[in-house]
């Protein structure tokens, strides 16, 4: 038997269950800019996975099944029979995992900036990653990292750019340089192109046009092979379009998660493609 940790999570509104999982390095603050508006009428759970946040850390390596374990833990915990997944990068592949354990307690799924396997030169990347995040400060990580994670255009506006830095300056429970490595390895094993034909539940695959670290290529190889899936295009948005996106993200959100089985059924208007 798996040994779970505990989660942390802000939760917010009443309704229906809705998961919010952050990518690598993430925690709960990815989603404050869309929770809020989700929470309308959901109950959401934006969450800190193992080594972020307030959750716990971990004293040994582990994989992405127990990350997922963690989150069965987190919904047993919080009597969460099904709940409406939406897993961005790291978050994706963690709701993968989940839908290959526990497919039962997926009512839906949003893979944001997410692929099926890993890469050599993703890999390679992750890798480069974790001996940076080793050397220099948060701060200083943010700096070099942020060109990958972004698409141009928010780079034409030096204040959120600013204020993107700031906000990692200001997080109160930020993550040690050894948890992001142990998060970090987590991911670099991760592949289940092949059993992709198996999920049963609806998914929104969003990828960003500009997405460096995901490219959408690679995101449009889920949609290809998850059976009840729709593919969203994000024009002009890196790796971030809870970020850089997040009024289109918010429409879009809503649309599918008010029917997620009608949405994916269907082509989206034309007014909508490329969002």
């Amino acid at each position: 038997m798996r040994q779970t940790l505990a989660l942390h999570a802000e939760v917010m509104g009443e309704g229906p269950a809705l998961i919010f999982l952050p990518g690598l390095g993430g925690d709960r603050r990815a989603f404050a800019g869309i929770q809020k508006n989700l929470s309308a009428n959901r109950r959401t759970y934006a969450v800190d996975p193992r080594d972020t946040g307030l959750s716990e850390r971990s004293s040994a390596e582990y994989n992405l099944d127990d990350m997922a374990a963690d989150l069965i833990a987190f919904m047993d915990k919080h009597h969460i029979d099904k709940a409406d997944i939406v897993g961005h990068s790291m978050g994706g592949m963690i709701a993968q995992h989940l839908a290959l354990m526990a497919p039962e307690r997926i009512r839906s799924m949003v893979l944001m900036s997410c692929h099926a396997r890993n890469y050599p030169w993703k890999v390679a990347l992750v890798e480069s990653w974790m001996g940076l995040k080793m050397q220099v400060s948060a701060v200083e990580f943010t700096r070099h990292t942020i060109p990958w994670l972004l698409g141009p255009d928010l780079f034409e506006n030096p204040a959120h750019i600013a204020g993107m830095i700031r906000h990692v300056e200001r997080n109160p429970s930020a993550q040690e340089p050894e948890a992001f490595t142990r998060q970090g390895r987590a991911t670099l094993n991760h592949d289940v192109l092949s059993a992709l034909h198996t999920f049963e539940m609806p998914v929104l695959v969003v990828a960003g046009a500009y997405d460096r670290v995901t490219p959408p290529e690679t995101s449009k190889v889920l949609a290809d092979h998850i059976p009840n899936s729709h593919f969203e295009l994000f024009e002009n948005v890196g790796h971030l379009p809870h970020i850089e996106a997040s009024t289109r993200l918010i429409i879009l959100l809503n649309r599918f998660l008010d029917d997620p089985v009608a949405f994916t059924d269907k082509p989206a208007p034309a007014h909508d493609m490329g969002v």
